[in-house]
């Protein structure tokens, strides 16, 4: 693409309202509606091509679970570093 930084990336999500985050069913959080039809979450800013995705995700992802009523993504230890759903 081209691209070179520093840009940014933006997420909205359209015709949201009531839907649920998916949540494996072996995961103790109970399912939560979203709360609004138009969910802007925070931008990212990428200002070098070496980054931790983890960090740059973090806030974005929090404000999304957060519109669905929940304090933050459950997918970041307390060291804010992405951990992968158990398998069973």
């Amino acid at each position: 693409m081209g691209l070179s930084p520093p840009f940014l990336i933006a997420l909205s999500l359209i015709g949201v309202r009531n839907c649920t985050i998916f949540v494996p069913m072996h995961h103790p959080l109970p399912d939560q509606k979203i709360d609004r039809d138009l969910l802007l979450l925070p931008e990212i800013l990428i200002e070098q091509f070496d980054f931790d995705l983890d960090r740059l995700l973090k806030q974005t992802l929090d404000a999304l679970w957060n519109a669905s009523g929940y304090d933050k993504s459950p997918q970041f230890d307390d060291s804010e570093k992405w951990r992968d759903y158990p398998s069973s």
